[in-house]
């Protein structure tokens, strides 16, 4: 641990990470998804048009006056589409990188709730319908996943928001809507932890960006993230410490990262 929300890792916890990291990777490739990578920081001029700082007030990192560290990977995949016409969809993005949330007392020496961490995203845009079955679609998948990664999650309902702007009735629409889907993951007996998010974000961010379908209207667009370390934390506290007895495929693939 480096100080509240910071920790360092290292041996088979890298590893693990990697795992999980190449999984979605893999996940993502399947679904025709293009690798994306972007810079370790954002504008606040993007935030601010996303009604970030509004929304969650206090959490992002500051990175110079016109620069904060990302709070989420896709933020950046809008401004990379930005004023363009998708002809062909549903388009498809994934991307791996560093995000910063600054989240007060939640923030302890544990993997559960850390300010800085590993986030790999699959965004995904075109239709109402393509973007709701393309989440329908990977929910499945991911599910699918974790029987061979030897790990038990449930799929639920968040009740925690991704963007609220200046209206808090944003939140009761979410929910109303179902936007937001967590898989949770029991990490000790009667607690459970958030290791994916599966969001329909409808056209909230294609507007403010002008990405439109062929036919010229906004496309709708949706993401699924995955907390790299959470999953590494949550699969360490399902399986335990002895390496012997984890699930053959992450076995192995431990083993050869260890090996170099």
């Amino acid at each position: 641990m480096s100080g509240p929300g910071l920790i360092r890792c290292a041996g088979p916890f890298v590893a693990l990470c990697s795992y999980f990291d190449a999984a979605f990777a893999a996940l993502a490739r399947r679904r025709g998804a293009r690798p994306h990578a972007y810079p370790g920081m954002v504008s606040r001029r993007l935030l601010e048009r996303f009604e970030y700082f509004s929304s969650f007030p206090g959490v992002a990192t500051n990175a110079g006056e016109r620069y904060v560290l990302p709070p989420a990977v896709c933020y950046q995949t809008y401004e990379h589409l930005a004023d363009r016409e998708l002809e062909n969809h549903p388009f498809r993005v994934t991307a791996a990188g560093r995000c910063s949330r600054f989240e007060g007392a939640r923030l302890t020496g544990s993997p559960e709730c850390l300010w800085d961490f590993t986030m790999r995203e699959l965004v995904f845009f075109g239709s109402e319908a393509e973007v709701s079955g393309e989440r329908r679609a990977l929910m499945r998948s991911v599910a699918g996943l974790l029987p061979k990664m030897g790990m038990t999650a449930i799929l639920a309902p968040a009740t925690d928001p991704f963007f609220l702007g200046e209206s808090r009735g944003k939140l009761l629409l979410q929910k109303l809507k179902g936007l937001k889907h967590e898989l949770r993951a029991q990490i000790r007996n009667g607690v459970d932890l958030a290791i994916a998010s599966f969001n329909h974000h409808e056209d909230f961010f294609t507007r403010r960006m002008n990405i439109r379908l062929a036919n010229g209207i906004p496309a709708h667009s949706g993401c699924a993230a995955f907390g790299i370390e959470r999953w590494s934390f949550a699969f360490v506290c399902q399986n335990g410490l002895d390496i012997e007895t984890w699930p053959d495929p992450v076995r192995r693939f431990v083993a050869r990262h260890e090996a170099g």
